[in-house]
């Protein structure tokens, strides 16, 4: 055989045998010349050909062989956290929208009662007028309830004074004693409910007034 030809044959076994060494590993995905940067946890700057795959949810950008970014990935956690804020700016939109349809809602059927139930500014004064006079009147019960029990819990108290502490009868105006201080107790806080409600009345029907003649400037 020729020099020429044995040179051939090795040639051609030695292209045989590369082939097949290439056919035998393990088929790897070709990137179009692109690599990433991508920072990890400690403020490192990395750039490689492929992300790690412990690093796949932080935040990358994909850059091609000619340097133009061609995508962003924001950080996974920081992409989930704004989107928790973005769905509870919106609940909270939406709360809102709701109470204020509702307080839209109660002011209507407010203004009904106000157009349907008086028809001048004295139809107003008068009802409230009422209205607080009655109160009125419980609270002047209570006071006299209350200043009665407090004229008894004197005497008691007076009367105890001129007992032996031993004795039975000392005993028993105690036991009196506690007994008034429980009603005085119970009849000072309904005191302070009447005042509470005659309070509101006169709130109530001094937003009914003013209420009443936005409604009537509307309509002039």
């Amino acid at each position: 055989m020729s020099m020429t030809g044995c040179s051939s044959r090795h040639t051609w076994l030695g292209t045989a045998a590369l082939l097949a060494a290439l056919c035998a590993l393990p088929l790897q995905p070709i990137d179009a010349g692109q690599f990433y940067r991508w920072v990890d946890e400690d403020g490192n700057v990395h750039y490689t050909d492929r992300m790690p795959a412990t690093a796949t949810d932080e935040a990358h950008t994909v850059i091609d062989k000619s340097g133009t970014v061609t995508d962003r990935r924001e950080d996974l956690a920081a992409e989930r956290e704004r989107q928790r804020r973005n769905e509870a700016a919106e609940a909270e939109r939406l709360q809102r929208t709701e109470r204020e349809r509702k307080q839209a809602e109660e002011q209507r059927r407010a203004d009904r009662i106000i157009r349907q139930t008086f028809t001048t500014e004295r139809d107003i004064e008068m009802t409230r007028e009422n209205r607080v006079s009655a109160v009125q009147v419980q609270i002047n019960i209570a006071d006299h309830k209350i200043s009665r029990l407090e004229d008894e819990r004197g005497q008691l108290a007076k009367r105890l004074q001129s007992l032996p502490e031993d004795a039975a009868a000392a005993e028993t105006t105690r036991d009196r004693i506690s007994a008034v201080d429980a009603r005085l107790e119970q009849r000072r806080a309904e005191r302070e409910e009447l005042v509470a409600k005659r309070q509101r009345i006169e709130e109530r029907f001094a937003h009914y007034l003013e209420r009443f003649r936005e409604l009537h400037a509307s309509r002039d």
